[in-house]
């Protein structure tokens, strides 16, 4: 008896008694790389080496596009993957391409020193190939996880899984922002262009370390061999299936709304109103983040127990200021001292709005993914639940597309826009245009919603009250709870990934 439990206590009885426990380890592990990636390739340094390299205004709108480009591989993919089988091959050598397609970026600039007008184009291009590997991996990615983890543990699993990763994004978001802050004070010519080139090389090989740690995690080989209806006849049913068009109508007016804003708020805080890059990593990643991760239990509360269309209605009001909202930030009279940085009223009433919005996105991410689950799924033999997911694509891609050449268009025609609001006292610039427009746009995505049936959902009216209700209790246990709860969650983490045996 005792000789068995020594057994089972040695790591590699460990493993083959309860290998599912270790290979959700590895994909755990795996994300805190791949979070590194995410938040500095979305963070300061990208937008700082982006303007090193010499980029027009107009072409932010193109690099806007490029992710939603990149989606557009997903579409084949969702109908290959499941005749084709190695999900594993096919993820990991595609998406690795596509990881290492930031450290050939990083690259051109010391590899053709002498060609400077070469620079953007080809870091364009290669940001182009990673986001085009990276997506089309996706597909596989999606099918092999749901073999690999249990349907019982998915919910709580990715919770803890997203949460760790939101402490290494904000980790890395606040340090590479203090080492910006260093480069820009130090004013020697070149070294920024340095700087960020190494933390996007850096940040390139821990995304492709995030992929090669799925080596360890075992897939079995199952092509479909079902019969189903091809993809063509698959889409014309989709494309008749009315309820679903008004939510593509939504998808798509969102991302033509929100595709321009992650190029162009940076260049606002970091060009028009020369917020420093600590600052601007603090405002645009960790501050949502945090805030993303606390709302995320009550929102998924609130769509189970109302439902997806009022869910998405009421966090759909607030999103819409997520646009204008910054159009205040940076300006203003009232100044004084908030940690050191000065400060106005404006400015803090802007962000605060902004905030609001960063309250409201969990809800319409999983909102959002509830409609798509619900719609896609296979009630009948009929129904090809893969033609959902690849027009939600095509929907979603198309929007981010045209989305990007708008802001495009917009800043290269209004470039040295500059009008002073009456009463404000504020300027005007292209950049605040483009927020004007992204909050008509979200405004008008909402009409399609409205214009959706979901039969079992609470009404829109009683749920305003229900929100209203739950509003102030939830917002003063968050202010008051936060801090322990960090400390406590993050000691809960490490007990599960490092549980002491008895």
């Amino acid at each position: 008896m005792s000789s068995s439990l020594s057994l089972v206590s040695s790591p590699v009885a460990e493993s083959r008694v309860d290998p599912l426990r270790s290979r959700l380890r590895v994909i755990t592990v795996a994300w805190l790389y791949g979070a590194f990636w995410l938040s500095t390739v979305n963070g300061a340094a990208l937008a700082k080496f982006q303007i090193e390299m010499g980029t027009p205004q107009w072409a932010y709108g193109i690099l806007s596009a490029l992710p939603y480009l990149g989606c557009l591989c997903q579409l084949p993919m969702v109908f290959l993957q499941p005749r084709l089988g190695h999900r594993k091959e096919v993820f990991i050598v595609s998406v690795l391409i596509g990881r290492l397609m930031w450290v050939v970026a990083a690259a051109v600039p010391w590899v053709l020193p002498h060609a400077r007008e070469w620079w953007w184009p080809l870091m364009t291009a290669a940001f182009l190939l990673g986001w085009a590997g990276n997506n089309a991996g996706s597909p596989a990615w999606m099918d092999w996880m749901a073999d690999v983890i249990p349907k019982r543990l998915r919910g709580r699993y990715f919770a803890v899984r997203s949460r760790l990763g939101q402490f290494v994004s904000m980790a890395a978001t606040l340090g590479i922002g203090v080492l910006l802050n260093l480069v820009d004070g130090d004013g020697s010519p070149g070294l920024m262009l340095k700087v960020c080139s190494g933390v996007l090389a850096i940040a390139g090989l821990m995304g492709a370390l995030d992929i090669l740690m799925f080596r360890r995690v075992p897939d079995q080989f199952r092509p479909d061999t079902n019969d189903q209806p091809g993809a063509w006849e698959s889409m014309k049913e989709v494309f008749a299936d009315k309820n679903y068009m008004r939510y593509m109508g939504f998808v798509f007016t969102l991302y033509l709304a929100i595709g321009f804003i992650q190029q162009y708020i940076w260049l606002y805080m970091l060009g028009e109103i020369h917020y420093s890059p600590w600052r601007a990593n603090l405002l645009l990643i960790a501050v949502p983040v945090l805030v993303q991760a606390c709302m995320y239990g009550a929102w998924g509360r609130l769509i189970d127990r109302l439902g997806r269309k009022p869910a998405l209605l009421i966090a759909g009001v607030f999103v819409v200021n997520g646009a204008w909202g910054w159009l205040l930030v940076g300006h203003g009279g009232w100044p004084f001292e908030l940690f050191g940085y000065e400060c106005s009223g404006l400015s803090i009433i802007g962000y605060a709005v902004a905030v609001s919005a960063m309250v409201a996105w969990p809800g319409a991410e999983l909102a959002m993914l509830n409609v798509v689950m619900g719609m896609a799924g296979t009630r009948d033999g009929r129904r090809n639940g893969n033609a959902y997911v690849a027009v939600n694509y095509l929907a979603l891609a198309a929007g981010g597309i045209l989305s990007g050449f708008l802001g495009g268009f917009v800043a290269g025609a209004l470039e040295n826009l500059r009008w002073m609001i009456p009463l404000l006292g504020i300027p005007l610039t292209y950049h605040g245009v483009l927020f004007i427009l992204s909050a008509g746009l979200r405004g008008a995505a909402l009409l399609f919603i409205v214009a959706m049936t979901e039969p079992r959902a609470a009404r829109t009216r009683d749920a305003m009250r229900y929100v209203t209700f739950n509003l102030y209790s939830n917002a003063v246990e968050v202010m008051t709870n936060l801090p322990g709860r960090i400390v406590s969650h993050a000691a809960k983490v490490g007990f599960r990934l490092n549980p002491r045996k008895s």
